[in-house]
């Protein structure tokens, strides 16, 4: 139900139920990792599209992990968040579209393109601790950290691929910031799509955010705990 170019893997979902229910797929004899990497190969490699593994395992694999990605596998580190901990997190968190519909394609090219430049490889190399340390600080419960990374984060894309952001998603990132956000990120890509950010007082923010750009929208959604292969089951 989330509108197309929202930056939420909607496409990538659509393609693994594709995947695992068609006629010659056994997904119970594959691992996790195994159909989240038939799952890249089929969009990168059969469709075409650029697109980085974090969004195949992510669904597959269901709940929060943190993921070592290397030229040709994904693998989840140790370590775990307590449900009540995500719980508690979610809370204060709001999903809201920017009006915006996008092309992801656009900011993966400056990707393409900007990757193995010095100030691309010090982005990148932001955007992979943010990772970790996002995942570190929700173990410890310090989520006022985790909306810093969320920050973070999004600066780290925007120098990496300037498309990821524009003037208007920019104002509204400050807008945001101004009315209660502590922090928060473009989702996916960028270049429109949807805001995520932590708050003390989403609806607060949502209001504020309504008011003064009309075409955004709440968009409501909850952490899914399962993986692919037991919601397969049900």
């Amino acid at each position: 139900g989330y509108p197309r170019g929202s930056g939420l893997s909607t496409s990538t979902s659509v393609k693994l139920l594709e995947m695992i229910n068609a006629k010659n797929y056994n997904a119970e004899a594959k691992s996790l990792q195994a159909i989240a990497e038939d799952l890249f190969n089929l969009e990168n490699k059969e469709l075409n599209w650029a697109i980085g593994r974090q969004d195949h395992y992510a669904i597959v694999f269901g709940g929060l992990h943190c993921f070592e990605f290397g030229p040709d596998y994904g693998k989840p580190l140790d370590g775990e968040v307590p449900v009540e901990t995500l719980e508690d997190f979610r809370r204060n968190l709001l999903l809201v579209h920017t009006g915006i519909s996008r092309n992801a394609q656009a900011a993966v090219e400056q990707v393409y393109r900007r990757h193995a430049t010095p100030e691309g490889k010090a982005a990148l190399e932001t955007i992979s601790s943010c990772g970790k340390a996002f995942f570190e600080a929700l173990v410890r419960k310090d989520f006022l950290s985790c909306a810093a990374i969320m920050e973070k984060n999004f600066m780290a894309q925007k120098r990496l691929a300037p498309a990821t952001s524009d003037e208007r998603i920019d104002a509204m990132y400050a807008f945001a910031k101004e009315h209660g956000a502590l922090g928060g990120k473009i989702c996916g890509a960028g270049g429109g799509g949807a805001f995520i950010f932590y708050c003390q007082d989403p609806s607060k923010l949502k209001t504020a955010l309504k008011r003064r750009f009309v075409d955004c929208f709440e968009i409501d959604f909850e952490f899914e705990y399962k993986s692919i292969k037991e919601l397969n089951s049900l």
